[in-house]
Formats: structure tokens, sequence, C-alpha cells
């Protein structure tokens, strides 16, 4: 999270996350004005942006519903939250991405998961399957692409 202060991202953690009484480096939200530094006093509610993603609906469902949450518990607490969906050209940006996590973690993990494979997760072993079918020029042209 970006805030203007490291108190102020501890505010908005508290907030969105709520205390556990049962973490004891969790939060009261009341709890923080007491020790942080007198803010000065903001001129209209904070804006915030919201933002999903071309690939959303590839996030899960207790994923997205935790994001709805947190944007209702923002607004609750007097943000003006605005919420946009990115362009098309990040469908690109995360499939350049993903191209090249996959076959660098590939080049890392391929001894690992050829001993241990059973191991490791399905969703690892996934991506280092992936990963091994990019060919080399693939990756580089992953590498180079301006997203």
């Amino acid at each position: 999270m970006f805030a203007r202060r490291v108190d102020d991202a501890g505010l908005l953690a508290a907030v969105l996350v709520g205390h556990d009484r049962r973490d004891a480096a969790s939060i009261e939200p009341g709890a923080l004005a007491g020790r942080m530094a007198e803010p000065a006093p903001l001129a209209r509610p904070p804006r915030l942006l919201a933002v999903r993603s071309p690939v959303w609906e590839q996030a899960e469902a207790a994923q997205q519903r935790m994001f709805a949450d947190n944007l209702a518990a923002l607004r609750r607490a007097g943000a003006d939250v605005v919420e946009r969906e990115l362009p098309e050209p990040f469908a690109e940006a995360h499939a350049a991405h993903r191209s090249i996590m996959a076959f660098e973690a590939a080049q890392g993990l391929k001894d690992l998961q050829s001993r241990r494979r059973h191991l490791l997760s399905p969703a690892l072993n996934q991506l280092i399957d992936d990963g091994l079918g990019i060919a080399p020029a693939a990756y580089a042209a992953a590498l180079a692409r301006p997203c």
C-alpha cells in the first residue's frame, strides 16, 4: 500500500484488516490516534483508485470478495473510492510477465522438479512445465516487450 507516511499506512491497514486480539502486532484503528503525529487535516476525504486488470476474472472468488469488502471498508471510513478497469494492453503485459516468470522458474527449478516433483504443489509444477515449453527466443521477446 502507498501512503503519505508510515503512520498513514498503518491506519489504512488497521481499517482494512481490523483488530485481531490474538495477534500482538495487530492495532485497533482508534489506538493509532495517540501514537501518530498529528497529521495536517485533509481538505477533503482521500480519493483512492481501485483497479482491476483484464485478467481479474482469474482471481479466486474469495479474493474478489475480499477486494470488494476492502473497498466497502474504505468507503465506510470516508474515502472516495473510484473503480476502474485497466485497458487491454495490460493483458498483454500480464502475458509477457507470465512468460518471463514461467521461463525463469523452469530454469531455476527444473532439476528440483525432476527429483522431487511429488513434493511440489500442482500450481508450481504447472508453472515449471509451462516454462519448459517456452523457447529462449520467446523469452527474449517477452523481456524486450515495451509493456
